[in-house]
């Protein structure tokens, strides 16, 4: 609540955390704990609404965090198949990034 006070589900959809720049936000810091998913360079996340049994994206450039702590530490405690999922995930990006015929 540092930079936002409203709760979460208020930020639901697209420049609701800046207000198109004009509101700056707290800067933010990410600890990515899988590889491949570039949570590090990414203005949106994923929230999952437990009470009320669904998710919604919160995208704004503001969100963009200022510094990531990347730790290889982390990596080796996760199970082989999100290991495997996250690889597969980086793998399918890449090849879309080359396939796609954009530049």
């Amino acid at each position: 609540k540092a930079g936002n006070p409203k709760p979460v589900k208020d930020y639901e959809g697209v420049f609701k955390c800046t207000t198109l720049g004009w509101k700056p936000m707290t800067p933010v810091i990410a600890v990515p704990t899988t590889a491949g998913t570039g949570s590090e360079v990414s203005p949106g996340a994923v929230i999952a609404d437990k009470h009320h049994k669904r998710k919604f994206v919160c995208i704004d450039p503001g969100m963009i965090p200022s510094f990531a702590i990347l730790d290889p530490e982390l990596l080796f405690k996760l199970p082989a198949s999100v290991t495997a999922a996250t690889g597969m995930d980086a793998l399918t990006h890449a090849i879309e990034s080359y396939l796609n015929g954009i530049g």
